[in-house]
């Protein structure tokens, strides 16, 4: 299988598409309709309040874990909760279109509150960050840079946050991707913390994936092959044109803020 290396994909403004980042990726694999309504157009995408929440609860644990690499120690937990209450404060006002699916304000801010405590008492007095929110670029070999920022990293491997509405026994299939893009940049094991937004709220630390050459040289084949197909696409339709889209009312339609696109008007 070869590969073109050329790249020449411009956004409806006429600016290059310069880089590439694996959530970016991971959207192009899920639906290549909403990559380009997302990144060609620039089509405004209103927020929903899982984004908006995950958000806060990020920012939180970074605040506490660059603190932690200074001082050695956790912030007190009751600075890590206000940071995430005023996040989510001004995240809700900021955007008065908020999409609440169906949670309440005071739902989502006592669980969150709930899990920042459960977070701070059961998890981070273990971690040893070494790194907090680090970028790594990816640009050997590849048509276009792959720019990736890194929740956390420790000497040992890479934390990735992530929140759930159920707990897991196996990471979610729309994690992979991300995951194995940070491995191919840090030669490192993985682990998700994955806070569960039940009540009572818990974090699980029990979803790993080794470090694996020979997964990272199927990464970079993968990483390839979707840069060829954003090109072929692009080639093909144009910015303007609608791109192929799921098709069906799965969990990534849900999901998507794109709604009704064309694939769900025509209900194919």
């Amino acid at each position: 299988m070869t590969f073109p290396s050329e790249w020449a994909v411009y956004r409806k403004d006429g600016e290059l598409i310069d880089h590439l980042s694996p959530s970016s990726l991971s959207r192009f694999m899920s639906c290549p309709e909403s990559w380009r309504l997302h990144y060609l157009i620039g089509e405004p995408e209103p927020q929903n309040i899982y984004a908006a929440w995950g958000i806060c609860h990020h920012e939180a644990l970074a605040e506490n874990y660059l603190w932690k690499i200074e001082t050695g120690y956790d912030l007190p937990e009751i600075n890590v909760v206000t940071i995430f209450t005023d996040q989510l404060k001004e995240l809700v006002t900021d955007n008065p279109d908020l999409d609440w699916r169906k949670e309440t304000p005071e739902r989502v801010a006592k669980v969150g509150v709930s899990l920042i405590r459960c977070y701070m008492r059961s998890v981070s007095p273990l971690v040893r960050p070494l790194h907090v929110e680090k970028e790594h670029n990816l640009s050997e070999g590849f048509p276009v840079p792959i720019r990736m920022i890194l929740d956390l990293e420790t000497s040992e491997d890479i934390i990735d946050y992530k929140t759930a509405s159920r707990p897991r026994k196996t990471a979610s299939p729309s994690w992979l991707l991300q995951a194995a893009c940070y491995q191919l940049a840090v030669k490192k094991p993985l682990a998700w913390h994955v806070a569960v937004k039940q009540e009572p709220p818990f974090v699980l630390t029990s979803i790993k994936q080794d470090y694996s050459p020979a997964r990272c040289e199927d990464t970079r084949r993968t990483i390839l092959f979707l840069c060829s197909q954003i090109q072929n696409l692009y080639d093909r339709y144009g910015t303007d044109e609608e791109w192929p889209g799921t098709g069906m009312h799965l969990e990534e339609c849900w999901k998507c803020s794109f709604d009704p696109c064309y694939w769900r008007r025509h209900d194919v």
